[in-house]
């Protein structure tokens, strides 16, 4: 569970899909914070802790700032000067692995196919070839435009999501707010 106070919220994501599933859930005010509670009011694209710092931190803040990382990688960290320590709260890595067009793949009723005989296969790929309702998998446009049509089915495909991870790992679904879950 990701709890969030009264902290400015730097939401990191770095691909298409990623970004267009969060704006869209923003657009449907679905999530635990609005696109007010945003630094900068938008996503944030910068990866690295260092670069994000620099970029982003480089001026005086009235609250602190609450960093949430999409990604789907647990081994990338996100390092920053320790001079920041004041400014940031915390650091939440949601993870979307092994890729978040996984959701393309739950979407369709085809996880346990997916997980059974092609788990080697990049998502992104085994949608790609399977699947003919996306033209550009990892496009935000195509995505936002896909998922828009289907919101409903999102949220369905984001909880189903979050029930095959194992441990604490947060995942997008955490971040939805009451009236969602």
């Amino acid at each position: 569970m990701i709890e969030f106070s009264n902290d400015i919220i730097a939401l990191i994501a770095e691909g298409g899909t990623e970004r267009a599933i969060l704006q869209l859930l923003l657009d449907h005010q679905a999530l635990k914070f609005t696109q007010d509670d945003l630094l900068n009011g938008e996503i944030i694209r910068t990866r690295s802790g260092e670069k994000f710092t620099k970029n982003h931190l480089n001026k005086s803040f009235r609250k602190k700032v609450h960093v949430v990382r999409i990604l789907d990688s647990p081994k990338e960290k996100f390092k920053y000067s320790k001079v920041y320590d004041k400014t940031i709260s915390k650091v939440n890595e949601v993870l979307t692995r092994p890729e978040i067009e996984i959701l393309h793949i739950i979407y369709h009723q085809d996880y346990s196919s997916y997980s059974n005989k092609h788990k080697q296969t990049k998502p992104s790929i085994y949608v790609k070839q399977n699947y003919h309702d996306l033209t550009n998998p990892k496009g935000y446009q195509d995505n936002y435009d896909f998922w828009e049509l289907r919101f409903n089915e999102l949220i369905e495909s984001l909880k189903q999501y979050r029930q095959t991870r194992t441990g604490n790992e947060l995942c997008i679904a955490d971040l939805l707010n009451d009236d969602y879950q």
